[in-house]
């Protein structure tokens, strides 16, 4: 598979740090594998694989194991922020609706705030649809997580948790717990 210097590099961290004793960090193979099995019970928002579940390709593992994975033992993880680029067609925005929808609503934080952010109302959209599919194909999740899906919003009324689209920038007193910027410029 190619992949530039710079992935091959976090894959190589990635290998070292599993074998380093005197580390803060541990991986939780458990956490990634609750992601993981999220991830694959969501269903695609359209074209030819729309309402069949997500099929996580190896790089979206190793991105999600990335984020999730490495945790010191207060549960801190390692990486808060992410930058990831893919050429068009990959697979992003389904990947990071995945993303949001278990940072707002099934990471823990009460009250968490999430926001699928870019500089117009349509590219924000690109981010936000596919997660609002996602929570509408799953009466499930709806049900366990009480999850409701609105017209530009997706609300948690046990935890008051929100996900929503902005443009541009969250106005004053927004607590951003997770943000997904697309195509930020």
């Amino acid at each position: 598979m190619l992949a530039c210097k710079w992935v091959h590099l976090a894959c190589k961290r990635h290998l070292h740090d599993l074998t380093r004793k005197d580390f803060r960090w541990h991986f939780d193979n458990d956490q990634v594998d609750n992601v993981c099995r999220f991830a694959e019970l969501m269903k695609h928002e359209k074209g030819a694989l729309q309402g069949h579940p997500f099929h996580l390709e190896d790089w979206q593992v190793f991105t999600l194991a990335s984020i999730f994975g490495w945790v010191d033992p207060d549960g801190i993880r390692k990486y808060r922020e992410a930058f990831i680029l893919v050429p068009r067609g990959n697979g992003k925005s389904p990947l990071a609706a995945i993303i949001s929808l278990w940072m707002t609503f099934l990471d823990g934080e009460p009250g968490a705030e999430g926001y699928c952010g870019a500089a117009g109302q349509e590219q924000a959209l690109e981010v936000f649809r596919p997660a609002k599919a996602m929570v509408e194909q799953s009466p499930e999740l709806q049900e366990r997580y009480g999850i409701i899906p609105a017209a530009q919003s997706l609300y948690q009324p046990s935890t008051r948790s929100r996900y929503k689209p902005v443009i541009r920038k969250p106005k004053d007193g927004a607590s951003i717990y997770i943000a997904i910027l697309d195509e930020w410029r």
